[in-house]
């Protein structure tokens, strides 16, 4: 992956996919954000289509598209907490997400299956992914069945027609601007420098980890934000598995005879 593009990129194709979803709207999450052990956490990658909208590269977060509504993008954020800050760096917090992304309305993450009551209402086709994570599934089904008696005494609808929102968004994404063309090429020269590089390397007795560091390495200190998938390094046998990533065998020496290698 390449380096973040400037939000007013992120507005513009939210502008894009409010103007698609016409009279439609849509809830989307960030990924699952796991943790590791008592004092770590995995490295966090947000959700490809969530980013592309937003530009939000924290966990825990929501966004809710509504258009026409008196606030159309909404954020759900994790709030400020300078205990948590300490250990796992700053947050924009749900003042950041107003400020800095230009949420038309933020809220605490915490407060998303109470404002989805609300929120929902008037609305009948909701774009949403079920099945992603259960807990957020029923959050949901919660809040439709919390917003249906007050949505009947007002005469609103609720969503009762659901759409996988990676339709639509996947519909956007597949037209590449000129910006994100240029982007795809710096991330293709870099690929094509790392593997190069990592061919240089190439050698009977230098580790596949070795190798994979120096592939990384290269990704990053070229503007990089990191690999687009787990870097496969396979010498011998290791190279014959299609998605080999433990990579920390020595490469062997050549082996001329036919038989497999030891």
């Amino acid at each position: 992956m390449t380096g973040p593009a400037p939000l007013s990129v992120h507005a513009r194709r939210r502008t894009a996919f409010l103007a698609a979803l016409g009279d439609e709207a849509a809830l989307l999450f960030g990924r699952p954000h796991h943790i590791r052990n008592g004092d770590a956490e995995y490295r966090y990658r947000p959700s490809s289509d969530l980013h592309y909208l937003t530009g939000w590269e924290d966990p825990e977060v929501a966004a809710l598209f509504r258009p026409g509504a008196e606030h159309p993008f909404v954020l759900f954020v994790q709030p400020k907490d300078p205990v948590r800050e300490i250990w796992t760096g700053h947050r924009p917090g749900v003042e950041g997400a107003r400020e800095r992304f230009e949420a038309d309305a933020a809220f605490p993450i915490g407060e998303l299956p109470s404002r989805l009551t609300e929120l929902l209402q008037g609305w009948s086709t909701l774009h949403y992914a079920f099945g992603d994570d259960a807990e957020r599934d029923r959050a949901l089904g919660a809040a439709l069945r919390g917003a249906a008696r007050p949505a009947a005494r007002n005469g609103l609808d609720v969503p009762w027609r659901f759409i996988d929102p990676a339709r639509l968004v996947g519909e956007q994404r597949l037209i590449k601007t000129p910006d994100e063309i240029a982007a795809l090429r710096s991330a293709a020269n870099i690929t094509i420098e790392a593997h190069i590089a990592a061919m240089r390397l190439g050698r009977p007795g230098v580790h596949e980890y070795e190798i994979e560091a120096e592939i990384e390495g290269i990704f990053r200190r070229s503007g990089g934000t990191g690999a687009g998938y787990t870097t496969i390094v396979g010498g011998g046998a290791n190279a014959t598995v299609l998605h080999y990533i433990r990579n920390r065998d020595a490469l062997p020496a050549a082996n001329t005879t036919g038989t497999p290698p030891t």
